[in-house]
């Protein structure tokens, strides 16, 4: 990776550091404390399913592999530093959603009757900090040769919004009126507290795009009008397909809060989806190392996979992926 370029300023020498694709402490929820992390990433496409563990977790590898979340030269030091600084507010944001779970929040109604919070992080600094994220799950997409939801027009417009953003001091950002300019992003949460997170875009195009972020989903808006069958397409809830306009430039950001079945619905909508293109995929790979029919594949690797279960218990798609590394 010699010779690399920093993916957002395009023009200075991507540094040897280990860069994440999603700030620490927002995965904190998902993948666990930094060192301590237990990470499941999942290829529905190859079929595959792997599991990081960090260097200090109890079953840690010997061999300590760079885990899914981080990547080194992607970014040079200066745009390294200039993220930390929107960064830096994370920890602020992790606090008050804490707030809100422990009840210290009281949920307030906007003019479309969604709920919503208020947090003490300026508008502007929360904006970006999101943009920055989910800009940063297309890069990861796009790192191992993968489809991203944003085509290639909206995801250099948002590079270019994020490197110019990040030029900027944090007084100016904040009172910035650009954001007027710049595409619709809400921010979302669940009305109870989720079950599992995740770290990565919607595998359906649609607009808005919905990104998944540890206890946090995004709507992020490329035009104006949704897409049709929204509802059937994600289960987004119909009051969420309409664009709300914020005040750029306010002290206070307004978090909106979905009820839990409808962030359920969403998540179990996309977990079906990615399960059957998950096991498809994994049957295509099991017919072609045992040079067997499709349909014969499929049995024999769920009757071997169901024995794997009785034994050890677990999960299907881990028993699979158990099948097909000893048939390798």
């Amino acid at each position: 990776m010699d010779g690399e370029m920093c993916k957002i300023c395009l023009i200075n020498p991507a540094s040897d550091i280990n860069s994440h694709f999603t700030p620490a402490a927002i995965t904190r929820s998902t993948y666990g404390r930094r060192n301590l992390e237990d990470i499941y990433s999942i290829d529905t496409f190859q079929g595959i399913i792997e599991n990081y563990k960090g260097r200090e977790h109890p079953n840690a590898k010997d061999i300590i592999l760079l885990g899914p979340h981080v990547s080194k030269k992607i970014f040079c030091k200066k745009c390294e530093e200039d993220l930390s600084k929107i960064e830096s507010f994370q920890n602020e944001l992790v606090v008050e959603v804490e707030k809100f779970r422990k009840g210290k929040y009281k949920t307030r109604l906007n003019e479309r009757h969604i709920k919503y919070i208020e947090v003490r992080i300026p508008h502007n600094i929360l904006v970006l900090l999101f943009y920055s994220i989910i800009w940063r799950q297309c890069l990861q997409q796009k790192l191992i040769n993968k489809d991203t939801i944003l085509n290639q027009s909206n995801f250099e417009n948002l590079r270019k919004i994020i490197d110019f953003e990040l030029r900027r001091s944090v007084l100016e950002i904040k009172s910035s009126k650009q954001y007027e300019c710049y595409p619709k992003i809400e921010i979302v949460l669940s009305s109870k507290i989720s079950s599992s997170g995740w770290n990565n875009p919607n595998s359906v195009k649609t607009n808005p795009e919905l990104f998944f972020v540890s206890d946090f989903m995004c709507l992020f808006w490329q035009v104006e009008e949704v897409t049709q069958n929204m509802k059937s397409l994600t289960r987004l809830p119909r009051e969420f397909q309409t664009p709300i306009n914020f005040l750029e430039g306010q002290s206070n950001s307004r978090i909106l809060v979905m009820n839990a079945s409808d962030w359920v619905n969403i998540k179990a909508l996309l977990t079906t989806r990615e399960a059957k293109k998950m096991l498809d995929n994994q049957v295509k790979v099991f017919s072609k190392t045992s040079n067997l029919p499709m349909e014969m594949a499929r049995k024999l690797l769920l009757s071997k996979a169901g024995q794997i279960l009785k034994t050890t218990g677990g999960n299907l798609y881990e028993a699979i992926n158990q099948v097909l590394n000893s048939n390798t």
